[in-house]
């Protein structure tokens, strides 16, 4: 595994390169994508929780109202039981969802489209 820091001098985080030699490349990976898995993928923060069982929220930009309290509701309730999260929080309903996520205890994954570097986190974000 590969560190390398990002951020201001006193901020910085680790960005942790996982090689698939390694123990904390995720084997779901290789499951799900097989030939088309990345070879490194990249990580901030604790590696190990990406072998946990999780659940990837996606949602559309443009949503029925009926179905966005559905989503809410889902969403408080998976909070509630601490049921691990993952997803890239880019459309409006996902940061939403983020948002109610954030108040609660459970592990969140932030994959960003565009990589770790220059990754801008907003304020709830960050004290997670």
């Amino acid at each position: 595994m590969v560190k390398m820091n990002i951020g201001n001098k006193d901020k910085r985080l680790s960005v942790q390169t996982i090689r698939e030699a390694d123990s904390d490349y995720p084997a779901v990976l290789h499951n799900r994508l097989s030939k088309d898995a990345p070879a490194q993928p990249y990580a901030l923060g604790e590696t190990a929780i990406l072998r946990r069982h999780l659940l990837c929220l996606i949602c559309s930009i443009q949503c029925p109202g009926s179905i966005v309290l559905k989503t809410f509701n889902a969403i408080h309730a998976l909070r509630d039981e601490g049921v691990a999260v993952v997803g890239g929080f880019l459309s409006p309903m996902e940061r939403d969802c983020l948002d109610i996520l954030l108040r609660g205890k459970q592990l969140i994954i932030l994959c960003p489209a565009r990589g770790l570097k220059g990754l801008r986190l907003g304020e709830k974000a960050r004290q997670a």
